[in-house]
């Protein structure tokens, strides 16, 4: 897995779940009841059990961030992170090392997509830096049914693939 001086990106282990949801931020906290009706807890472990790939990233042995990918079809996956407010302290070990783990999981998966609530600032500014495009305007999402925006990312290759058939259509 990645690691930075500080960061360590490992498998993610069932006590990940529990560490992170005890200190997860207030965003993602709101964000997770917004979209599902449910707990940080309850989020986690759900994203730990049904995500094809589960990553936690550690800073000094405390798990400040989770991410995975769950299996949408062949070709494409649902991305999804939850953080603690160490994470935001930490952004740029953190920002430094996430399009080295969104590349893996682009090897499983051509296409990554989600959605994101428009309230949450810091991740949006994130899916940006980490080259993810927004999908449309803003929807109402989920069991609150309040703004969340659509994004997506397409593997390098597949970028690769469509900007040499806008050359040639040119």
């Amino acid at each position: 897995m990645g690691t930075t001086k500080e960061l360590v990106i490992q498998r993610t282990s069932r006590w990940h779940c529990d560490a992170l949801a005890a200190r997860m931020r207030k965003e993602d906290a709101d964000e997770v009841l917004a979209s599902s009706n449910h707990t940080p807890l309850q989020a986690l472990i759900n994203g730990f059990n049904n995500s094809h790939k589960c990553y936690t990233a550690l800073y000094s042995d405390i798990p400040i961030v989770m991410f995975g990918v769950v299996k949408t079809n062949a070709s494409m996956g649902t991305i999804w992170m939850l953080c603690s407010d160490l994470a935001q302290r930490q952004s740029i070990a953190v920002l430094r090392q996430a399009p080295k783990e969104i590349e893996k999981l682009h090897k499983v998966y051509p296409v990554l997509a989600n959605y994101v609530d428009a309230r949450n600032a810091l991740h949006i500014k994130w899916i940006e830096h980490m080259g993810f495009g927004f999908i449309g305007e803003s929807a109402k999402y989920g069991y609150a049914g309040l703004p969340f925006k659509g994004f997506a990312s397409l593997a390098t290759k597949y970028k690769e693939l469509l900007k040499c058939a806008d050359q040639q259509h040119s």
